[in-house]
C-alpha cells in the first residue's frame, strides 16, 4: 500500500512540475507574440510616421512593452473602481489610485526619448 502511495505522490510531483514548465512557456510565448506584434506594427507604420511628424523613432518598441502592462491595469483598476464604489469608498480610492499610477507610468514612459534622444531621427518627410 505504502509502494503505491508513493508512485501516486510521485505522479502528482511529475504533474505539477510539467505544468508549471507549461505556464512557463506560455509566458514566454506570449511575450514573444507582443514582441513579434509590435515590431511589425512599427514596420508597418514607420512611413506614416515619417511623413506626419519626420521623425522615426525605435522607442516606440520599447515603450510598448511598458505601455500594454500598463494599459491593462489602467482599463481593469477603472472597471475595479466603478464597482468598488458601490461597496466601499475607501476601496474605491485605493482602485482609483492603481488607475492614478499606472495612467503616471505610461505618460511618463513618453518621456523615454529625453534620456535616449538616439533612440529618435528627425527625417525629411518622403516625397508624395
Amino acid at each position: 500500500m505504502a509502494k503505491a502511495e508513493g508512485g501516486l505522490y510521485e505522479r502528482r510531483k511529475q504533474r505539477r512540475q510539467n505544468n508549471a514548465r507549461t505556464s512557463l512557456s506560455w509566458l514566454a510565448a506570449s511575450a514573444l507574440a507582443v514582441v513579434a506584434a509590435t515590431i511589425a506594427a512599427e514596420i508597418l507604420l514607420t512611413p506614416i510616421t515619417a511623413s506626419l511628424f519626420g521623425r522615426v523613432t525605435c522607442a516606440g518598441l520599447l515603450l510598448n512593452l511598458a505601455a500594454i502592462p500598463l494599459m491593462t491595469v489602467v482599463q481593469a483598476a477603472s472597471l475595479a473602481t466603478l464597482g468598488a464604489w458601490h461597496v466601499d469608498a475607501d476601496l474605491a480610492r485605493a482602485c482609483g489610485y492603481v488607475v492614478h499610477a499606472a495612467a503616471r507610468g505610461l505618460v511618463d514612459s513618453a518621456r523615454l526619448v529625453d534620456y535616449a534622444p538616439w533612440l529618435t531621427r528627425e527625417i525629411a518627410p518622403p516625397s508624395s
